[in-house]
């Protein structure tokens, strides 16, 4: 570090953090929840649609790897081990994708420093928070 830069590494842990040249804004697009669900819904039947069923078994020798327990691919993986029809494992997925989504808005919830904000105010909402120093 001293050869490098002529300072010894404790001189760059005391550096004073400078302030960011922007304003943090955290926003949250508060979807109504039916609508939530439902554009949930339709991404699981697209997924499946586009190939998610030949990916899982491309991926079922590796199963027991912890980045792929995971919704969506952990149903299926029962799904190949005859433990649901496959339409069955697809409203497993739909569901689980449902009840992950309700943790994350109530975790955001939990946080007091997001705005939530609907779909339709996002732009809006953005345009008029933005303050560069």
């Amino acid at each position: 570090m001293i050869l490098s830069t002529g300072q010894p590494y404790s001189g760059f842990r005391m550096e004073k953090v400078k302030d960011p040249y922007f304003t943090e804004i955290k926003i949250v697009i508060d979807w109504p929840r039916d609508l939530l669900y439902e554009r949930i819904n339709l991404r699981v039947d697209h997924m499946m649609n586009e190939g998610l069923l030949q990916e899982v078994e491309s991926l079922h020798p590796f199963k027991e790897h912890n980045a792929l327990k995971t919704v969506g691919y952990t149903e299926l993986f029962e799904y190949l081990q005859g433990k649901f029809t496959l339409p069955e494992a697809a409203e497993k997925i739909k569901q689980h994708s449902r009840n992950y989504a309700k943790r994350q808005v109530t975790w955001f919830r939990n946080q007091g420093n997001y705005s939530f904000v609907s779909p339709s105010e996002t732009i809006e909402f953005l345009k008029s928070g933005v303050n560069l120093k």
